[in-house]
């Protein structure tokens, strides 16, 4: 019998908190789960009964121009904070990469001005990782960004 794999996928706050007990248990019972933790989740669920990921899993060499954009919008962000300069660059980059992929450079700089980081959506980022983990089941919470 094949194993069923689902990508558990939550920010941090409330949203990895009510993820990771069901994530872990789904884990102990011999299910195949991944965990996409972005921004400070990663810091609740990693050592945990599962592989976990974060936006910096996502991206590669072949990725310059994300990390160009999320280096300029990562701005100062410090090492040794909650989320590392590597993350938040990956982060920053996906999400405005998406933004341009969905609305064009023209918009996507209009948004990200007037919104900031809350104009991610990140279906880049979400894409990635399916194809990356491949899947069964989705498992997150209702935040209105990648859970779309």
């Amino acid at each position: 019998m094949a194993t069923t794999t689902i990508l558990c996928a939550a920010y941090g706050g409330g949203h990895v908190n009510a993820c990771a007990p069901v994530a872990g248990e789904l884990a102990r019972r011999g299910w195949s789960v991944h965990f996409l933790a972005l921004t400070t989740a990663y810091g609740k669920v990693a050592g945990g009964p599962f592989p976990v990921l974060q936006a910096r899993d996502l991206i590669g060499d072949a990725d310059a121009d994300i990390i160009a954009h999320g280096s300029r919008l990562a701005g100062d962000t410090p090492e040794g904070g909650p989320v590392s300069r590597d993350e938040s660059v990956a982060y920053h980059g996906l999400g405005y990469h998406d933004l341009v992929l969905t609305h064009g450079e023209e918009r996507a700089a209009a948004l990200y001005e007037a919104e900031g980081r809350a104009a991610f959506e990140h279906g880049e980022l979400a894409r990635r990782a399916i194809d990356l983990i491949g899947p069964d089941i989705v498992l997150t919470t209702n935040s209105p960004r990648a859970e779309k």
